[in-house]
């Protein structure tokens, strides 16, 4: 004997989110892009921080962790690490900025223009997500729980974990909102002379526009149709007999 699962219509899948808290998507996406940008912002300094700790001549130390002296005994992988680290800042931090431009100025980027910048972003978003639990985790593997020893290192690792947790749930609501203006594009016809495209009947020639069946009427050369039978009708083409 086997359960029969009634389906049911009152219930709604968890994703894509219908709101974000108190705001709608839109909302929730650009107040998570301008947190998203100032995160972003911050770690980014402590990175070009972290790159003149490389250079012996300036002997360079940040305040509240280990002397730089014994990181230069294993350069390369900490290099690395911080090279791939900025530029993935770099690159979330300005497909971040260009999103909230969008969204404050929705004249000239309309919800189609907006649909694949929502769609690079939350893909971009997700790969940084990655690339940086994967960096951390090198990272951590080096300092080990000598890493919560220092007030800076463990600001740093407080800081990233809130970090991730906002970039995890921030990047569940642009995959929303685009998942919401996909499914506004196509739930049937929109107003064509927002898009303009060749289907806006004001943009289409009158001469390819389709006769009517009524073989009394033809098309004049200025005035529209006319009625091809009255002889005072002075725009009237050719009579076409039925």
């Amino acid at each position: 004997m086997g359960w029969k699962l009634k389906k049911r219509d009152d219930v709604e899948p968890l994703l894509p989110l219908k709101r974000c808290f108190c705001f709608d998507n839109r909302m929730g996406t650009f107040v998570g892009s301008v947190i998203i940008i100032i995160f972003t912002f911050v770690e980014l300094i402590t990175v070009i921080l972290d790159w003149f700790t490389y250079d012996e001549s300036r002997d360079f130390n940040i305040m509240g962790a280990f002397r730089s002296f014994w990181k230069r005994i294993f350069w390369k992988g900490f290099v690395i690490c911080d090279g791939v680290m900025t530029l993935a800042h770099i690159v979330l931090l300005a497909i971040a900025i260009f999103t909230v431009v969008a969204i404050l100025r929705p004249a000239k980027f309309k919800i189609y223009t907006l649909r694949p910048i929502l769609k690079a972003y939350y893909i971009l978003l997700t790969l940084h997500i990655l690339i940086e639990l994967g960096v951390s985790c090198y990272i951590y593997s080096w300092y080990g729980l000598a890493g919560w020893r220092l007030p800076f290192l463990v600001w740093k690792n407080m800081f990233y974990l809130i970090r991730f947790l906002t970039n995890v749930g921030f990047c569940i609501v642009i995959y929303s909102y685009c998942r919401e203006i996909s499914d506004e594009l196509s739930q049937g016809p929109i107003d064509d002379t927002d898009f303009g495209t060749s289907t806006d009947k004001l943009q289409e020639n009158p001469s390819d526009l389709p006769m009517p069946d009524n073989p009394y009427y033809t098309n004049g050369f200025n005035s529209g149709f006319h009625d091809a039978r009255n002889p005072h009708d002075e725009g009237a083409g050719v009579y076409a007999n039925a």
